[in-house]
């Protein structure tokens, strides 16, 4: 739980706001193999798109339609989404981290956005 709580923290040290931390420390406690590459997703996410208006979430994800569907998203936030290569650069950065996933792990995670405003809360 240490060790998770320090790379909690360093995720957070890289400017990724992470609304709900008990429910990132839950899933990461059940699939604890997902915890280095969310912290080098959520830094590199960051570290991408540092020099323009956006925000970066950790989240746990639960489609509300299928009770067990719950994923770790890394949500992304611009302040102008009309921009062609937003949507590209989010291709790239799936690509680059996701592929780090064993095949072989029942935790998932996903890149992507919401389309949704930047807010100046943590939420």
């Amino acid at each position: 739980m240490q060790d998770l709580e320090k790379n909690l923290d360093e995720i957070i040290q890289s400017g990724v706001l992470i609304p709900s931390q008990k429910d990132v420390i839950a899933y990461l406690e059940k699939y604890p193999e997902l915890t280095p590459i969310a912290v080098r997703a959520c830094k590199g996410v960051k570290e991408h798109f540092c020099g323009e208006n956006s925000q970066v979430n950790l989240l746990v994800y639960q489609d509300p339609e299928i009770i067990d569907d719950k994923y770790l998203f890394i949500n992304v936030r611009v302040s102008d989404y009309s921009r062609p290569e937003f949507i590209y650069n989010l291709d790239e950065l799936r690509e680059r981290f996701l592929k780090e996933l064993s095949p072989d792990s029942d935790g998932l995670m996903m890149i992507s956005t919401d389309f949704g405003i930047i807010s100046k809360e943590n939420d």
